[in-house]
């Protein structure tokens, strides 16, 4: 056997002998989807041996105090854990949130639904090694407890961690973060607040952190708890407690043996053989939109579908590392890209990709082949997998008449995207000529499609700084004001003529939206046009250098000063060492005091 451990960052392995303990599945993390995930293989016979850092079951649901459901498809073993718990409640004597579950008794729901179904339950078990039957087939787990380390063999892992921390061990690949900076989505801390004569349950989406990054995620914790404490507090109005956990909302994503995109999903290229959907809105709380790629900007700000609700099939590949054996991932480290990630983490779902994974472990094992070798349509048929197919093109308006009526009014979001996956053309130019804000509709939809016919009317737009916003099925806090979306898609088409005007909206500082925006698409156009790279850069030097924090961005609804400069200017410099201006680089990082996370961005981008 090879123990397989992680040291400064790299995995290395060497021999070691045979485990004293055998299972047929070992669970590590009893988190959101690792409690269910354990609940039923041990339900269906399998010698079921669970490891849970932490000294609860649950995660982020219940130590996290996500305590209510966000969209989703109510379906699967956790729902009757879910009735479990609303009987626990019934007079028990909690005060409970509309619509939330009590934290501590789905604790004690789950870790007795596990005992009940015969599985050992390890608290404090935290995980150091991976045992290895050969380079790519998984045997085994090492764990620390109090009294010392422990080692137990096994058929089948399920990596519910969160972040695949058994699959990095045993030499999994991965992708994390956005393609811009390497950030994933921002974390939220829950807190309890006491104000106006009744205990609140507060969020707040801190920032930016890497997971599996231990002392960034401590920096992290003081730096947030530092920041909502007031100088001053009153019994009337104060903070009593954290959550135990901070809500991290992405980590590593694993490669599987199919990976599932955003793109695939807007444009209806669904897999065949999906173990669970997910019910949701592309839910990010990513706070500088423009820093994400043009997937996500053409979906959720170009066409304003933040609020649209997709249906998501996550194929069993996706809970397949890529060649590795012996090993299932469940939870939100499936094989999805950044985009997706911000969809397909609902709790309904990574309850049943916990599920998903018990049902083809066990099935594997009682056939005593690989996971890959189970018939597809008996593991469908063991999960009862229902067709959702067809639910995401209700999204789309297929006349020309539904088209053109959704861009003539103030909701007009849909009728973009449809105009885009429907290639519709013709139709639109003649509403260029119409009054604001039809012509920026069909503007924002044959910039979509990539047609130059609208440049005028973006570049009036982005001159006017035009600050309507369009209304949305949600009226959600991430709408641009066109202005701002008009200056995007000047870059996304490459506009070399409007290369002064975007210098001009860049040096305004109106705000982040604009800010950003612009730099997004100066960057793009200097990428491809050689001569205007001179022009470019000395614009993005002054920004760099003059700019002060901060700019203020609209996020959900409430105006945030965000301090993005920093990363700005890590950006700025990578850009400007990609065209060989090295002169710049140390002028424009000059002075600036980095956080961990930019030095790490800004050493990887050197690299």
């Amino acid at each position: 056997m090879i123990r397989s451990v992680v040291s400064e960052g790299k995995v290395f392995r060497r021999e070691c002998g045979e485990p004293q303990e055998q299972y047929d599945v070992i669970v590590v993390g009893a988190g959101t989807a690792g409690a269910i995930a354990a609940i039923v293989a041990a339900e269906r016979g399998m010698r079921t041996l669970v490891l849970e850092r932490s000294s609860y079951c649950g995660g982020i649901g219940t130590g996290g105090l996500v305590t209510n459901y966000y969209y989703g498809i109510r379906r699967g073993r956790h729902t009757q854990i879910d009735d479990a718990v609303r009987e626990r409640e019934k007079g028990s004597g909690y005060i409970l949130r509309k619509n939330c579950f009590s934290a501590e008794l789905k604790k004690i729901e789950l870790e007795q639904a596990m005992l009940e179904a015969g599985a050992k339950v390890c608290y404090e078990a935290v995980l150091t090694a991976v045992l290895m039957r050969d380079d790519s087939t998984v045997a085994g787990i090492f764990w620390h407890e109090a009294d010392g380390e422990h080692c137990a063999g096994c058929r089948y892992v399920i990596d519910a961690t969160a972040d695949a921390q058994a699959v990095f061990l045993a030499g999994g690949t991965f992708h994390f973060g956005r393609k811009s900076d390497g950030l994933a989505q921002t974390y939220t801390l829950n807190y309890s607040r006491f104000a106006d004569n009744a205990q609140l349950i507060n969020f707040g989406d801190g920032g930016y952190v890497n997971p599996s990054d231990s002392s960034e995620v401590t920096d992290e914790i003081l730096r947030q708890s530092a920041d909502f404490y007031q100088e001053h507090f009153t019994q009337e109005n104060r903070i009593d407690f954290f959550s135990d956990q901070f809500c991290v909302r992405e980590g590593r994503l694993i490669v599987g043996e199919e990976t599932l995109t955003l793109d695939d999903v807007i444009h209806g290229r669904l897999t065949g053989e999906p173990v669970a959907w997910e019910r949701s809105n592309w839910d990010t709380h990513t706070m500088d939109l423009g820093f994400e790629d043009d997937t996500a900007m053409l979906w959720g700000v170009a066409a304003m579908q933040w609020s649209t609700v997709l249906h998501v099939p996550i194929p069993r590949g996706a809970l397949i590392p890529k060649g590795l054996h012996g090993i299932l991932v469940a939870g939100r480290c499936l094989a999805v890209d950044h985009n997706l990630s911000q969809a397909v983490r609902m709790k309904d779902c990574m309850q049943f990709t916990g599920e998903a994974a018990a049902v083809m472990v066990s099935l594997a094992v009682k056939r005593h082949c690989d996971v890959r070798d189970v018939p597809y349509g008996i593991i469908a048929e063991e999960l009862s997998i229902k067709n959702h197919y067809g639910e995401n093109e209700k999204n789309i308006l297929n006349t020309e008449a539904e088209i053109l009526d959704g861009l003539r009014s103030e909701a007009p979001g849909r009728a973009i995207w449809s105009a885009y996956r429907t290639g519709r053309r013709a139709c639109l130019k003649p509403l260029l000529k119409e009054n604001a804000p039809v012509c920026a509709h069909a503007a924002f939809a044959l910039a979509l499609l990539k047609d130059e016919s609208c440049l005028g009317v973006l570049r009036e737009l982005a001159e006017k700084r035009e600050s309507r916003l369009a209304a949305t099925p949600r009226n959600e806090g991430h709408r641009q004001e066109y202005g701002a979306i008009a200056v995007y898609l000047l870059g996304f088409l490459n506009d070399v003529a409007d290369v002064d005007l975007l210098i001009d909206v860049l040096k305004e500082r109106r705000s982040a939206a604009y800010a950003v925006n612009a730099l997004n698409a100066l960057m793009r156009i200097g990428e491809k046009e050689e001569e205007t790279r001179g022009r470019i850069s000395a614009a993005l030097l002054e920004f760099a250098e003059k700019t002060q924090a901060p700019l203020v961005i609209r996020c959900f609804g409430n105006p945030r000063p965000l301090n993005i400069l920093n990363r700005l200017r890590i950006l700025i410099a990578a850009c400007l060492d990609r065209w060989r201006i090295h002169h710049y680089i140390d002028a424009v990082l000059h002075g600036e005091k980095l956080t961990r996370v930019e030095r790490n961005l800004w050493e990887r981008l050197c690299r």
